[in-house]
């Protein structure tokens, strides 16, 4: 892929006002500037193969750069890119390799960058490696006067670079919120708009302002710049609890709208395949060595009153996958859906979803809200009869959004058939008592309501985390398959540090 092209935005890191205003708008309550100004000329990696690397580019000053990639010190292949205004000067390109690759390091180098990585095996090569996962990226909060600060949860950063380094994870997977459009009452989007602080005219500039100063915060930038990442995004990226309130008005509709053009550049061109033409759904898959992952777009088609969560062609896309795994006698699949299939009481859903405003919609995004159930149910039967159809297979849902990280095991009352659960949330956003309650009280009641499925919590830490899972391929005289293991690392504030808080092993039975 070639010549992604790019919005009107500021140069390199200038620390300057978050809104831009039409003549007449009024300003907003206070006028922040985010603590590490906002992203200039940066670089970061995308989506890799065994035949390609994959560079994203933000360079306001530029109109063409050309990244040149470099293996054992050698220059093997470039490629172009050309930002523009158009996509806030932001470009992706696929530098493709003279020829595939059986794995080790590169190099990439454009426009004053330099960024280092591995090259996978190639697909269906069994081969250990191990990889990081997260969500919820919110290391901002606003002082009494107005002023925007990183709180305690953005130190999370500094140790999970040097983990990442010493687990020598290859990549990334960010599963969602990687903005909050709402989480700081002077950044809520919708309540700008509404006090007429914003204008609807300049909302796709918002968002893009978002991104900058989100992925300009230096723990985090520093965390993209030490391996690749992929990307999908959820509510807050867009509006918090989008697509599961009912009969979205003209405001919600145009800031579906800007978020998406926003997302598109930011967030989906580092995903295999991806184009600034792209329509949604935002989904996509990929494969690492013999595992394969398939990541869901849960937001772009959701419809609470359709009690849609992926729509039909999403569906068709993980029936494609499960192909391509049969066929390719694959064993361990990881499929990403950012709200987690299973956590609370099924019971408890039902009986809160009635709550009005802001904690109903919170009920309601649950995949057990009553409009959800039957898409739930069905994801669930369909990955289990994958698992139960094979010998040796394995089945791991990858998710976040609940503010703790979890793992389950579900099996299926009537028949075969098994997955397991995984979840890193958040990152770096703050942790409530509320919150703390909820999770350790609603999962411990998971399977209150349960009809089709037991539901076995082997553990949850309610703290600031990330995830890091580990594939090792069994040997002949082991069977077939992969040991798969999840250790999740927790952050505390007093010491700071990062340490590990669980870890859970599985073998495919």
């Amino acid at each position: 892929m070639t010549g992604l092209s790019a919005s009107d935005a500021p140069s390199s890191g200038r620390k300057e006002p978050l809104l831009s205003l039409s003549e007449g708008a009024t300003h907003p309550p206070a006028t922040l500037k985010f603590p590490d100004g906002e992203l200039g000329t940066w670089v970061c990696l995308g989506h890799i193969t065994n035949q390609s690397v994959r560079v994203w580019l933000r360079a306001p000053s530029l109109t063409t750069a050309v990244a040149s990639l470099k293996i054992n010190a050698q220059p093997v292949a470039e490629a172009p890119l050309q930002p523009s205004a158009e996509h806030d000067f932001v470009d992706a390109v696929d530098i493709p390799l003279p020829q595939a690759s059986g794995g080790g390091p590169f190099v990439v180098q454009v426009a004053g960058h330099r960024r280092q990585g591995f090259l996978p095996p190639p697909p269906h090569q069994p081969a250990a490696f191990s990889f990081a996962f997260g969500s919820c990226h919110q290391p901002f909060q606003a002082t009494l006067e107005g002023k925007l600060v990183r709180q305690d949860g953005s130190s999370i950063y500094v140790g999970m670079r040097e983990v990442l380094r010493a687990e020598d994870a290859r990549f990334l997977l960010l599963l969602g919120d990687q903005i909050y459009s709402d989480g700081i009452p002077n950044l809520n989007v919708r309540k700008l708009t509404e006090s007429g602080s914003l204008d609807p005219a300049h909302l796709t500039e918002y968002y893009r302002q978002l991104y900058r100063g989100y992925f300009n915060e230096a723990g985090f930038r520093s965390i993209l710049e030490l391996v690749p990442s992929y990307m999908i995004w959820d509510d807050h990226d867009i509006l918090d609890n989008w697509g599961s309130f009912p009969q979205p008005n003209d405001f919600e509709r145009s800031a579906f709208a800007a978020a998406t053009r926003a997302y598109l550049a930011y967030q989906h061109l580092h995903n295999p395949g991806a184009t600034l033409r792209d329509q949604p759904p935002f989904c996509y898959s990929f494969w690492y060595a013999d595992v394969g992952f398939l990541v869901l777009d849960l937001r772009s088609q959701r419809d609470f009153d359709a009690g849609r969560v992926i729509g039909e062609e999403q569906w068709d896309k993980l029936e494609s996958f499960l192909a391509e795994a049969t066929e390719g006698e694959t064993r361990t699949v990881f499929v990403v859906v950012t709200i987690p299939v299973v956590h609370f009481s099924p019971a408890a859903v039902r009986l809160l979803d009635g709550l009005p405003g802001s904690k109903g919609e919170n009920i309601r995004d649950r995949w057990d809200a009553e409009n959800f159930r039957s898409q739930r149910d069905r994801l669930l039967h369909r990955l289990c009869d994958w698992q139960a159809r094979g010998r040796g297979r394995q089945v791991v849902i990858l998710s976040g959004d609940v503010h703790a990280g979890a793992a389950f095991r579900v099996k299926r009352k009537h028949g075969p058939g098994e997955v397991l659960q995984w979840a890193s949330s958040p990152l770096s956003a703050p942790i409530g008592p509320a919150q703390l309650l909820v999770n350790n009280i609603g999962s411990a009641l998971v399977n209150l309501g349960e009809k089709d499925f037991l539901v076995s919590r082997e553990a949850i830490q309610a703290r600031n985390n990330f995830g890091v899972v580990r594939v090792e391929p069994l040997s002949p005289g082991e069977g077939a398959g992969h040991r798969i293991s999840f250790i999740l690392y927790k952050y505390q504030s007093s010491p700071r540090k990062v340490t590990a808080c669980f870890r859970v092993s599985h073998l495919p039975r």
